[in-house]
């Protein structure tokens, strides 16, 4: 049995608290936030402390929920204090402070994983296995929107509260970094936007988020020289759109991406599997999210270097 301790139960850590609950050996000992969750905890116990979840033995990892300009430094110590961690996205504010606990977790040969909560969805890994199997043809194109409706909960940008997610996705489509960025900020009092540029070998791609849209949408589609597909993830589904036939629904199993990243950080921890969404991973996401602010800034293409993210 993993034992495992939560640190913040607000909008994630409460569904961290309610997917906990399905995760096979597993166990929530100790909820940590400034104020007491407005829920039933059982037989869990809560504190406003989190140096109490540090120092509790019996707990095996830390799931850390917290505001960004948090997650750095209570990573630091939870893994000071021999801490396996999940923490949330974006991993740190800056690629030096991801590298740094990168370094710290494989010096004390503990699991550290980032929240790119995606990379477990079922529909990106049923569109990885079409891409392989070039049931699109030749890909030219890939283009992810991810826009929030209404105002934002969460003070930082799009591109920090959102692209860590798509960056994540096109990285996996791909198996590759990019070897080109290009980003452009559109700006305004109800606006947000954010368009970043990938060039990947074998395909270019396209991001688009926004904290501020009129209507919710999570839309990835892939372009192909034979066929189009698309996945609407609000409504969970994956089409393809022949060009020389009628549209096809492509089935796929239905799981829950946050119930699947709790088990595989369970697991890892058990030594069972490795991390999907591991430090390294962590590490490359802020990474590219400085080089897009730095070619939005400057207003032009930045080519990348492999060497800078391994």
């Amino acid at each position: 049995m993993i034992n495992l301790g939560l640190i913040g139960s607000g909008y994630w850590g409460s569904k961290y608290i309610q997917t906990l609950e399905k995760v096979k050996d597993s166990k929530l000992i100790t909820i940590c936030d400034l104020k007491r969750p407005n829920i039933n905890l059982e037989d869990k116990k809560f504190t406003p402390d989190y140096k109490e979840i540090l120092k509790d033995s019996s707990i095996d990892g830390i799931i850390i929920a917290t505001p960004p300009e948090t997650h750095y430094q209570l990573t630091r110590e939870a893994l000071e204090h021999k801490k396996n961690v999940l923490v949330e996205k974006p991993f740190t504010q800056n690629s030096q402070e991801a590298l740094e606990l990168l370094n710290l977790a494989d010096k004390k040969n503990l699991t550290l994983m980032v929240g790119h909560v995606f990379l477990y969805n079922p529909a990106l890994i049923e569109l990885r296995d079409i891409l392989e199997k070039e049931k699109l043809g030749k890909v030219n194109y890939v283009l992810s929107r991810r826009i929030k409706s209404g105002a934002t909960r969460n003070p930082i940008n799009s591109l920090w509260n959102l692209a860590p997610h798509d960056i994540s996705m096109m990285n996996y489509l791909a198996d590759k970094m990019p070897e080109e960025i290009y980003s452009i900020n559109e700006k305004s009092k109800n606006e947000d936007l954010w368009r970043i540029h990938l060039q990947y070998p074998k395909f270019n791609a396209e991001i688009q988020v926004d904290n501020f849209g009129k209507a919710r949408e999570r839309i990835l589609s892939i372009w192909g020289d034979k066929n189009l597909i698309f996945n609407d993830d609000t409504g969970n589904k994956l089409m393809m759109r022949r060009f020389d036939k009628k549209d096809e629904i492509i089935p796929f199993v239905q799981k829950n991406p946050l119930e699947e990243e709790c088990s595989n950080f369970v697991k890892s921890i058990a030594g069972y599997e490795k991390p999907v969404a591991d430090a390294l991973n962590g590490f490359q996401i802020v990474k590219l999210i400085e080089l897009a602010e730095l070619s939005n800034k400057k207003g032009k293409i930045i080519s990348l270097n492999p060497k800078d993210f391994y």
